[in-house]
C-alpha cells in the first residue's frame, strides 16, 4: 500500500528462511532506487510509479487477490492483541491493517482476527466509536458464518460484550443495554455461572 512498511512486518517469515536472503534482495531492490529506506532506516517505501507497476502486474498475472488474501493472513498474526506495552507496534502495523481489512475474501477468519486486535487497541486508546465499528463487523462476521465452533462462540459472545461496553461509553445506553440482555439471555442457558462471559455480563449489567 502507500504507507512505508516497517522492517519486522517486511521481515516476518513463517517458514523461518535465513534473513540473509531477505536483506539481500532488498539491497538489490535499492540499488535499482525502487525501495528506500526511512526513520531510523527501520522502515521501507517503493516509489509510486514502482508500487503501481507491480500491482498492475500482480492484477494481470490473476496473483493480486491471493496476495491480498496473504496480506490479510501475516497482519493476523503480527498485529498484538494486548495492553499498553504494545501500542508502538500497533501504531505502526495500523495503517496497513486498515487497508487489509478491507479485502474480502473468502477465508474471513484472518479477517476477523485481524479486526479483532485492531478493535482491542482502538478500545484501549479510548477511540470507542471506532472500536464499535469494528466490533460490529466482526459481529457480523459471526452471525453470518454460522454454525460455529466453540470457540468461535465464546468469541462472539465476547465481542457482543465489548460492543455493548462501548455504546455505553458513548453514552447510548439504549442500545448498550438491548444488546447486553440480548447477549445474557443468549448465554444463561449455555455457560456455568463462573464462566469469564457471564461475570463480565453481569458486572456490565451493574455499570
Amino acid at each position: 500500500d502507500r504507507q512505508s512498511v516497517v522492517e519486522s512486518l517486511l521481515l516476518y517469515d513463517r517458514k523461518h528462511r535465513n534473513p540473509r536472503n531477505f536483506y539481500g534482495s532488498l539491497r538489490k531492490l535499492e540499488s535499482m532506487s525502487l525501495v528506500q529506506k526511512s526513520v531510523g532506516n527501520y522502515h521501507y517505501s517503493m516509489h509510486r510509479l514502482a508500487r503501481d507497476f507491480f500491482v498492475d502486474y500482480l492484477r494481470n498475472e490473476g496473483k493480486l487477490e491471493t496476495q491480498q488474501q496473504l496480506s490479510v493472513e501475516l497482519l493476523s498474526e503480527r498485529y498484538p492483541y494486548g495492553d499498553q506495552s504494545l501500542w508502538t507496534v500497533c501504531r505502526m502495523y495500523n495503517p496497513h491493517a486498515e487497508k487489509a481489512i478491507k479485502y474480502k475474501r473468502p477465508d474471513v477468519w484472518p479477517r476477523a482476527a485481524l479486526l479483532r486486535s485492531m478493535a482491542s487497541y482502538h478500545q484501549n486508546c479510548g477511540r470507542h466509536a471506532t472500536a464499535f465499528k469494528l466490533y460490529e463487523e466482526l459481529q457480523k462476521i459471526h452471525s453470518s458464518n454460522k454454525p460455529l465452533s466453540i470457540k468461535q462462540e465464546d468469541s462472539m459472545v465476547d465481542i457482543s460484550l465489548r460492543a455493548a461496553q462501548m455504546l455505553g461509553m458513548m453514552s447510548r445506553f439504549d442500545e448498550g443495554e438491548k444488546l447486553l440482555q440480548d447477549t445474557m439471555g443468549d448465554i444463561k442457558s449455555k455457560v456455568n455461572p463462573g464462566k469469564p462471559q457471564l461475570i463480565h455480563a453481569r458486572s456490565l449489567q451493574a455499570w
